[in-house]
């Protein structure tokens, strides 16, 4: 009977985690970047300034309703438009190279982080 193969493990030497908004992305944020083509991004720019709890929760519903209509695929390929800082791409993919397993943190959309490419 014939065995299977070993997986093939990739051996991690680390993990670094960073932030997307202000930290490896400038300019607009992923929120902003989604929102322009759908043409509300000056709604989004006031949602952005909310601290509130219920006016933050108002605006993920709203921004939901948003999204709603369209595919994942469809929104994300905006993300293509986010400014990233100078040397954060480079640095994530050296990280990447060196087997430092890097992760992408943020409060904003799960499909968006999963959506944002580095190279």
């Amino acid at each position: 009977m014939p065995t299977k193969p070993e997986p093939r493990m990739t051996k991690i030497r680390g993990i670094a985690a960073f932030d997307l908004d202000g930290t490896l992305l400038r300019g607009a944020t992923v929120c902003e970047v989604l929102a322009k083509p759908l043409g509300r991004l000056q709604e989004m720019e006031r949602f952005e300034g909310f601290s509130e709890e219920s006016d933050i929760a108002f605006a993920r519903a709203e921004m939901a309703r948003w999204y709603s209509g369209s595919a994942i695929a469809d929104l994300t390929v905006h993300l293509r438009h986010a400014e990233w800082a100078p040397g954060a791409r480079e640095c994530v993919r050296q990280l990447q190279s060196e087997g430092i397993e890097v992760a992408l943190v943020s409060v904003t959309w799960s499909f968006a982080v999963d959506g944002l490419q580095v190279n």
